[in-house]
């Protein structure tokens, strides 16, 4: 359970690896940092493949806010076989002020798959204010 109302004024406030995870369930939320993620156990979920890409896949880009307050997402693994793979796998929101440090992302070679460190696929808004 995420502190916040999801709303841009009280965001959705995340903490851990779960909670950066748990962005999948809304899509169109606004959420921050409110510190380092630490990210590296999930090397060990979802069967070995890692965190999910926030996005539903092929069907429903990441619209929201994502405001990292300067913190870092460190030490995420990915491992898909999806269209577009990334922390969030499509963007049509904001993510601003987040870094990545350590990830390690793989890829199934499919046919015109599409890879990124924050957003696999963009058009939205990625940025520092």
């Amino acid at each position: 359970d995420m502190d916040g109302s999801a709303t841009e004024p009280a965001p959705y406030k995340i903490t851990t690896d779960q909670e950066l995870q748990a962005m999948t369930q809304a899509l169109d939320a606004h959420y921050e940092l409110e510190n380092n993620i630490d990210a590296s156990e999930t090397h060990q979920w979802n069967g070995g493949d890692g965190f999910d890409p926030i996005w539903d896949s092929g069907e429903v880009a990441f619209s929201g806010s994502l405001e990292g307050n300067g913190h870092k997402v460190c030490g995420v693994t990915i491992a898909a076989d999806d269209e577009a793979v990334g922390l969030i796998g499509a963007n049509q929101g904001t993510i601003q002020n987040v870094g990545l440090v350590d990830c390690s992302i793989d890829v199934d070679e499919v046919d015109d798959v599409v890879v990124g460190g924050l957003a696999g696929v963009n058009s939205g808004t990625i940025g520092a204010t």
